[in-house]
């Protein structure tokens, strides 16, 4: 494939990822800012996400079943930045929850049907991912810059710019699907009976929620160790830059290690950092071991996406790569900051990152049992 399509592959996932970036890990400095307590942001957010749960398998179903990916992906993109229009107007709590709500009903399709269209190119995962988390890292800085001149709610202009460049993207490429079947109900319940399926998803619960709840409270967790608005901008930068050069290398971390090591691993580095996130760090040390954020998060989100390929129909894909969403960006996420939002208003900030720990050890267990099943499951067809 010529330097052309890479281009616009590359293109498609920097802008959407940089449209999430640039106010998602924003948002509970923004809902403070205009005085939403800890229990609201929580709830709030939380609201947003319990829709993903049912938003997510539903956009994967569809486009698994219509084969109609640029449409249905350019109505979502078109949908977001119109509904981001009115968030800087919300101030009042229902109607920002209910916004929210409507956000991540389209949102949540994005992510699993970038991934499909990826998946199904020429091109390595992780080589068109890393572009993804670029995008995400650049996005918070440039918010960050902008805040401290512009005040807190051009974080969602700068957001509505990049969906609509995504567009533009999207309309240039040519989605090919590499499966003439289309999924039906049979296929779903047959993928929902695949138990070490199922128990992976339960890992995603725990873990995924975690990194989506880190997103969110980051950024009040480095002001209270005295850091800036910019300042958590440029933490993000790194930390999400770091992902990129992992996603780029993760096929050739799989073939040296195997998928299942791979992911382990970085769940396992996952536990260590909200461990000492949990104790309040130097922010400074904080950033000068910005790439742990690579070899946790970069490599798990890699690793997902190739586990679920290969332990699934090419029928079933998005569908699978959409329930995996939902219970990690979905249901793990909306439990996370529900929860992190209570223990933010009762025990402080630092806590939150204690419980991330906690739940990551529950998920890392969940793996580890999946993972030596499979393992089994092998050497006895052997």
């Amino acid at each position: 494939m010529s330097s052309k399509v890479y281009r616009n592959f590359a293109g498609l996932s920097y802008f959407i990822f940089f449209g999430t970036g640039a106010f998602i890990p924003l948002l509970t400095q923004y809902l403070k800012n205009i005085g939403f307590s800890g229990i609201q942001i929580g709830t709030a957010i939380s609201f947003g996400t319990l829709i993903s749960i049912f938003s997510q398998p539903f956009w994967g179903f569809l486009n698994d079943k219509t084969h109609k990916t640029k449409e249905i992906m350019g109505f979502m993109l078109l949908i977001i930045s119109i509904i981001l229009a009115f968030f800087p107007a919300i101030r009042n709590f229902y109607l920002f929850a209910a916004a929210f709500g409507l956000y991540q009903f389209f949102w949540c399709g994005v992510s699993p049907i970038n991934d499909s269209i990826v998946l199904k190119s020429d091109f390595e995962y992780g080589s068109i991912r890393q572009w993804g988390a670029i995008g995400f890292a650049v996005a918070v800085f440039v918010s960050g810059l902008l805040v401290d001149k512009m005040g807190i709610s051009i974080i969602f202009i700068v957001a509505i710019a990049a969906f609509i460049i995504s567009l533009l993207f999207l309309k240039k490429l040519h989605v090919e699907s590499s499966s003439t079947a289309r999924i039906d109900l049979n296929d779903v319940k047959e993928l929902l009976k695949n138990k070490n399926y199922t128990l992976f998803l339960l890992g995603a619960f725990f873990i995924g929620g975690t990194m989506h709840g880190h997103n969110a409270y980051f950024g009040l967790l480095y002001e209270s160790l005295g850091g800036t608005v910019s300042g958590v901008g440029f933490a993000f930068l790194l930390f999400a830059s770091s992902e990129a050069p992992f996603m780029k290398h993760s096929s050739k971390i799989i073939e040296k290690m195997g998928i299942e090591k791979m992911m382990v691993t970085s769940v396992f580095i996952f536990c260590l950092r909200w461990l000492w996130y949990g104790t309040s760090p130097n922010p400074k040390l904080m950033i000068l071991f910005f790439f742990v954020q690579g070899m946790s998060i970069g490599l798990f989100i890699a690793g997902a996406a190739q586990y679920i390929k290969q332990h699934t129909k090419i029928s079933q894909r998005t569908t699978a790569l959409a329930f995996y969403a939902s219970f990690s960006m979905g249901v793990g996420s909306m439990s996370s900051i529900f929860i992190s939002g209570l223990i933010l208003d009762y025990f402080g900030i630092d806590k939150v990152y204690i419980f991330y720990f906690i739940c990551c050890v529950i998920g890392l267990g969940i793996l580890f049992h999946v993972f030596k099943v499979s393992e089994k499951a092998k050497a006895a067809s052997i």
